[in-house]
């Protein structure tokens, strides 16, 4: 097998780390004295107010963290999902298709199950779910299944999910759910390995698009971890597990673009914005890490923080940031804050050549034409650039020589033997 590869510049700046800016809280609903009482997940609904789910049940609190009431005493493991559009109306995934729900702020739950799922044979529990108010909620599953709820969950239907003569599609979950109001919705799709699909719907759900053309052809690399979608322009997601990336959206959801200048010192695990400026990613692996923006991204900043390997983020409002990690919440406050500039890394296509094809990677002009010429300036072949950025050319019918790639802003060269 031949192949020719042009190395991607990347210029990439080093993460400025400090710890000083955040405040260490040590709730007593987190006691690492006691097995299991760390953070499992973590959710502000305002910037005084939210939940801990942690080894000896739900905890609330109201004055940003500093004390906090057991509402209710249960176990829950740390993969299970967690929503609340509002302080009284919440739902916890628990086992399968099965789930928890409240009304009255996590006092009390009512366990309770998507019984149209029971004619599918799933295999995870790690499921989405996702309630955009009290009445109309969503479920993500294997499949790229997706189904609906618009009474709280006591009712669902399956809005959405594929097949493939080809592939077993049993792996492809969906897990992440997001809508930026009653009609644009996103989900992230993981194929379990290790990359990311994407699916859109502009009419409530009745209806979901897949952006990739096949199955074969992921968006972004990586295991979904985290999916915002502030408004009907801009969207947020990242990836985690084997890779860490963040991708952007400007657009709805149609098209996205991978932010380079991100720093990544351990794996993306969660993420919150409270707007399209105030975003927070809480990564873990090799130690805690929270990497925020007050830009929308220009710039970004990383704080070291102490804790376990499993943490989320909730950025509820543009004045405050929290981290749960282990033992400890950690809370920062954005007044006066400056993000330090960090200079913006430019990535240049690269390309490769495999038994005859041409592979381009990293192309910016998404849904452009990549044109092919020789030394004497003749286009001899082209393509049209897919979304995700990467084009494959069957270049097998060219005699040997010194070819040159543009997609019209970047320009490139390779040999053809």
């Amino acid at each position: 097998m031949n192949r020719l590869w042009i190395t991607p510049i990347l210029l990439i700046a080093n993460a400025h780390i400090v710890h000083s800016q955040w405040t260490t809280l040590h709730p007593s609903v987190l006691d690492s004295t006691k097995l299991g009482w760390y953070a499992n997940a973590c959710t502000f609904v305002s910037k005084d107010s939210g939940f801990i789910l942690s080894g000896v049940g739900f905890s609330a609190t109201s004055d940003g963290g500093d004390t906090w009431k057991l509402q209710s005493s249960f176990f829950s493991g740390t993969d299970e999902p967690i929503s609340f559009p509002n302080l009284d109306d919440g739902w916890i995934g628990d086992a399968r298709n099965y789930f928890r729900r409240t009304t009255d702020g996590g006092v009390s739950w009512v366990k309770d199950s998507n019984l149209q799922t029971n004619q599918f044979t799933f295999q995870t529990s790690n499921f989405a779910l996702y309630f955009q108010d009290s009445q109309i909620g969503w479920e993500g599953y294997e499949n790229f299944s997706i189904f609906s709820t618009t009474n709280g969950g006591n009712k669902w239907q399956l809005r959405h999910s594929e097949t493939d003569n080809v592939l077993d599609l049993s792996s492809f979950t969906v897990r992440q759910i997001a809508f930026c109001n009653s009609m644009l919705g996103l989900a992230l799709v993981d194929n379990g390995a290790h990359t990311t699909f994407i699916l859109r719907t502009s009419d409530g759900g009745a209806t979901w698009q897949d952006l990739s053309p096949d199955h074969y052809h992921p968006i972004a690399g990586g295991t979904p971890t985290g999916l915002v979608y502030i408004d009907p322009h801009h969207a947020w997601l990242c990836t985690g597990n084997i890779e860490s990336q963040l991708w952007k959206s400007t657009d709805s959801g149609l098209t996205w673009s991978r932010i380079m200048n991100v720093p990544s010192p351990a794996t993306f695990q969660s993420m919150s914005f409270a707007d399209t400026n105030h975003g927070l990613i809480a990564a873990g692996g090799s130690g805690t890490y929270a990497i925020y923006t007050i830009n929308g991204g220009q710039s970004w900043r990383t704080d070291r923080l102490s804790g376990f390997n499993f943490c989320s983020a909730s950025f509820p409002d543009t004045s405050v940031a929290y981290v749960a990690s282990g033992y400890s919440l950690y809370r920062l406050s954005t007044a006066d804050l400056a993000v330090q500039s960090l200079p913006q890394v430019t990535i240049v296509p690269s390309i490769e050549i495999v038994n005859g094809t041409l592979i381009v990677m990293n192309l910016n002009e998404r849904d452009g034409k990549l044109q092919i010429f020789d030394i004497l300036g003749r286009e001899v072949l082209h393509g049209n650039i897919p979304t995700y950025g990467k084009l494959e050319i069957d270049i097998s019918s060219l005699p040997s020589g010194l070819y040159f790639v543009t997609d019209g802003n970047w320009r490139g060269k390779f040999a053809k033997e």
